[in-house]
């Protein structure tokens, strides 16, 4: 299993993650991904993972707050995190996942929230350390 490479990349559409976008959302249209591109902020993370220079595994962490007894708290929003499906089933996510937590934290910001989009993810999310909240 080749060794995953965790780099922060500019917050620009490359033709790299637009073909992991397609590989693993396949119902999401050229111009969903387009238009996602276009109104992100500069203040989003981009973190991918790469094997031998090839993005495997991604995710976007959108500026965010909760609330919680009249406080704010600034967290992040995990958007179109996923692996390549030839790549799964080797941890890039979980690695990717971490990365991300230690990330978030040495930005001093709260957490990371996130809202699977079906009970399959839900169950991911468990068994990688996140609950209901």
């Amino acid at each position: 299993m080749p060794e995953l490479t965790i780099r922060r990349v500019e917050n620009k559409r490359t033709q790299q993650l637009t073909e992991l976008w397609r590989a693993a959302f396949p119902s999401d249209t050229l111009d969903y991904i387009d238009g996602f591109f276009a109104h992100l902020g500069q203040d989003t993370v981009t973190l991918v993972g790469e094997c031998n220079g090839d993005v495997v595994t991604m995710l976007f962490l959108l500026p965010a707050e909760a609330r919680f007894r009249a406080k704010r708290y600034p967290v992040r929003y995990l958007y179109a995190g996923c692996t390549h499906p030839q790549h799964r089933g080797h941890g890039y996510y979980r690695q990717l996942m971490n990365a991300a937590a230690q990330m978030v934290a040495a930005m001093g910001e709260n957490a990371i929230y996130l809202h699977p989009a079906d009970e399959r993810l839900t169950d991911t999310y468990k068994r990688l350390g996140y609950r209901s909240g």
